[in-house]
């Protein structure tokens, strides 16, 4: 089977992950362009450094059209990047080829962006890991550190579900300074208080997030019955509401809205799937709200709180107006093959990381396996919300892991089921072996 991997990584996204797209510079003539235009108007206002307007002028032309520059879904670190390499070309001074050591900095920032992880995204996300993998910075080491991530095991996954949240959570209860203040420390003792600190909001902020997420799933059940679930509260933190939506969306398969009651007004977020776009929902109740926006999938908006109950009944109207059929079908895990266990060795783990880094656009392959028995069933967890399934298929097993499960797989042993899943491997002291971290599970009646 690993061979169909090995093949399949040759054409992964739109540009190898060994180097740029031919076509991904920005042209010396352009940064000139820029640079002129942006110095007559400093020259006007008798500023005579490189200012922040101009630093705007030029990522925001380099970005913004795909006349201007190929790949549009680069995020504002990779523009951020692209600017300090088109700098070197016209400013002297600048050391050429020692951008590189920024590409941890990219690397970080593109996958917390969430964009797709192809073409340029991904050659510097793979470069980007490397450089994190022995990077200098000690607000990085420090925060590895803190949260348990070996640097020569780095991965796109540990930027998402590791550093990235830790580094989220001081602007989603405080303020992002502790973040800034973290990757521009030039002292290993400070940087790792800071780390400490930013661990510690992190708890805090899951903890928080769990007792607003209880109290929005009661108040979910009283509209369970709508397409689109819109729940409100006083004191749900609105740094905090976009998560506790995407943890709604995924229990109860349906668009969700979450919103903060702050006195007269009321601010949230909105997580969407299929063919559902939140931001369509928010321009169709333009007219009872205050502000809103985003795109299909992830969206804000503020409204009068009086008006929560008309938002409500509008984008449930809006959802019944699209004629959408089957959305709920559109959130099953789609396999890329199917495989029997005694497929599941090394090699083809070694086969599936040639597709790395793994993220939006470039997601982990999914294995589907039928006729499977379950020989042996372990709750995991403070609130025993994890399992741990242990397969059989003709003598050949593997364990998998499925976090915060849903109720119908904690299947009893001896029951045979299809399950659809990712493999990684696992090791733990000193011992290799291949595990699955399931995805779906469906009992063969």
């Amino acid at each position: 089977m690993y061979e169909k991997f090995v093949l399949k990584s040759k054409s992964a996204g739109t540009a190898s992950p060994l180097r740029a797209p031919d076509n991904c510079e920005v042209s010396s003539l352009r940064v000139e362009d820029c640079l002129s235009e942006a110095s007559s108007a400093d020259a006007k206002e008798g500023t005579p450094e490189l200012s922040r307007r101009r630093t705007a002028g030029l990522a925001g032309a380099a970005a913004s059209s795909s006349k201007l520059y190929p790949f549009l879904d680069i995020p504002g670190v990779g523009v951020a990047f692209k600017l300090v390499q088109a700098l070197q070309t016209v400013l002297p001074g600048l050391p050429i080829g020692q951008e590189k050591w920024l590409l941890d900095l990219v690397a970080l920032g593109t996958v917390c962006d969430v964009v797709t992880l192809i073409d340029e995204n991904r050659m510097h996300v793979f470069w980007g890991l490397k450089v994190l993998a022995q990077t200098r910075r000690p607000g990085l080491k420090a925060l590895m550190a803190v949260a348990s991530v070996r640097p020569k095991a780095v991965s796109a996954r540990s930027l998402g579900f590791g550093l990235g949240p830790r580094m989220n959570a001081s602007g989603r209860l405080e303020t992002a300074q502790y973040s800034l203040d973290l990757l521009t420390a030039t002292d290993g003792l400070r940087a790792l208080e800071i780390a400490n600190q930013l661990d510690a909001m992190n708890k805090a902020r899951r903890s928080e997030q769990d007792e607003i997420l209880k109290a929005a799933i009661i108040q979910a059940e009283e509209f369970a019955d709508l397409p689109v679930l819109v729940v409100s509260a006083p004191g749900w933190n609105h740094g905090i509401v976009g998560i506790v939506a995407a943890k709604l969306l995924e229990r109860y398969k349906k668009p969700t809205f979450v919103l903060e009651e702050m006195g007269e007004a009321a601010k949230g977020s909105a997580r969407s799937y299929g063919d559902f776009s939140a931001a369509d929902a928010i321009r169709a109740s333009d007219d009872i709200i205050t502000k809103g926006g985003g795109h299909t999938f992830a969206a804000g908006v503020t409204l009068p709180t009086k008006n929560i109950p008309a938002f409500r009944k509008r984008v449930n109207d809006f959802y019944r107006s699209q004629k959408l059929m089957n959305q709920p079908l559109l959130l099953l895990p789609k396999e890329d093959s199917e495989a029997g266990l005694h497929e599941l060795d090394e090699a083809l783990v070694d086969a599936m990381k040639q597709l790395e880094p793994f993220g939006n656009g470039n997601p982990q392959p999914i294995l589907k396996s039928t006729n499977v028995v379950v020989v042996n069933q372990r709750k995991m967890g403070t609130e025993s919300q994890h399992v741990k399934l242990t397969l059989e298929m003709q003598g050949h097993k593997i364990d998998t892991i499925a976090f915060n499960a849903p109720a119908h797989f904690f299947v009893e042993p001896g029951e045979t089921v299809t399950v659809w899943y990712t493999v990684d491997v696992n090791e733990w002291n000193g011992r290799r072996s291949v595990e699955g971290q399931l995805l779906h599970l469906e009992t063969n009646d």
